[in-house]
């Protein structure tokens, strides 16, 4: 039941977003979900997040009237027909992950450590916490118990639902490299492209899809924002990158790092490429910047108005992230392989 309750809360926003703002169907998901995240972020700030998610209720239900509306106009028929495979496809993919999840429950020490208490206080309280001592890594961004908060508000807390939310984020940074959908042939290669996808993830890092936890989605999203930064021709496309890059730096705190290192390559990239032309958009990378820096930046001075600091020397140490993603020793991630 809640693998429909949570589609149907997300697809008059994804709809809206092909529609009326012109985004390409295969990045309208995580175009939607970075969105959620964004806006829970601003109404969580302000010790709101419950209204913030019936406002983002309202706003689906709203969008979902003019998407009826706007296909029962004359010649809309054709549009709906161009989305349907892959709206099709990324409904199968969702309600098959919501099936797998209904009995998942947390394996890992992130899990119970700070991912589930972060979450149950903003779903306890609306708001995030304010410097309860009892929280390991009390800094961490919200971007993962944000999303999960929406999806447990909408239908009950559990560990089912906030891993399966973990997947729809992951699904829908999957789904923007599917770009093609012309043919009975692009469908099927999509098909085994996402599966193939999960398959990989599952078998070759050492966290399994059915974890509450923020490091398989920040190479995933990462990759997106990669892929839509310098290989991206439409210009809504590269609009588009803005919420998805501002949501991406509150998945963890690593994430403002690995933001900001891309962003210089590809200025880098954009000089050396376009030294020539004088067409380069200098105010879209300026939007990029800001996109990455400000939500960081508004959670870094909101921590230290709590006094709230963090080390961040950890996160500069190469060997955490061998240890986090290709040893079988490490303490923290008890998933129970051999």
């Amino acid at each position: 039941m809640y693998v429909l309750i949570l589609f149907f809360s997300m697809i008059g926003i994804i709809l809206f977003a092909t529609n009326r703002l012109k985004i390409p169907v295969h990045i309208a998901p995580l175009f939607t979900v970075s969105s959620i995240v964004l806006i829970l972020y601003g109404f969580t700030l302000c010790s709101h997040g419950l209204l913030g998610v019936w406002f983002l209720v309202g706003c689906n239900v709203a969008a979902l009237v003019d998407s009826i509306i706007f296909y029962l106009k004359e010649k809309s028929y054709e549009k709906l027909k161009k989305i349907l495979a892959p709206l099709s496809l990324y409904a199968l993919f969702f309600s098959g992950l919501g099936f797998l999840s209904r009995n998942w429950n947390f394996h890992c020490w992130d899990e119970y450590m700070h991912w589930d208490p972060f979450s149950r206080y903003i779903y306890k309280t609306g708001h995030f916490f304010t410097g309860e001592q009892w929280f390991v890594h009390p800094t961490y961004v919200q971007g993962i118990p944000l999303f999960g908060f929406f999806a447990a508000q909408l239908t009950k807390y559990t560990d089912a639902v906030l891993q399966f939310s973990v997947n729809i984020y992951l699904l829908s940074g999957i789904f923007v490299f599917a770009k093609k959908w012309d043919s009975k042939k692009a469908v099927l290669f999509n098909f085994g492209f996402i599966l193939l996808s999960y398959a990989i993830i599952s078998r070759y890092t050492y966290l399994y899809i059915n974890s509450y936890i923020a490091d398989i989605l920040l190479g995933v999203i990462l990759a997106s924002v990669l892929y839509l930064l310098f290989f991206a021709e439409d210009p809504v496309e590269q609009k588009v990158v803005l919420p998805i890059l501002g949501a991406f730096v509150l998945l963890k705190d690593t994430g403002i790092f690995f933001a900001v290192c891309l962003l210089f390559v590809h200025l880098l990239t954009i000089i050396a490429v376009l030294s020539s032309r004088k067409d380069k958009n200098w105010l879209n990378m300026a939007l990029y910047w800001c996109a990455a820096i400000i939500p960081y930046g508004i959670w870094a001075i909101r921590n230290r108005i709590f006094g709230l600091v963090a080390d961040m020397s950890i996160m500069l140490d190469p060997r955490e992230y061998l240890a986090a993603f290709f040893s079988d020793s490490n303490e923290y991630y008890n998933t129970g392989r051999s």
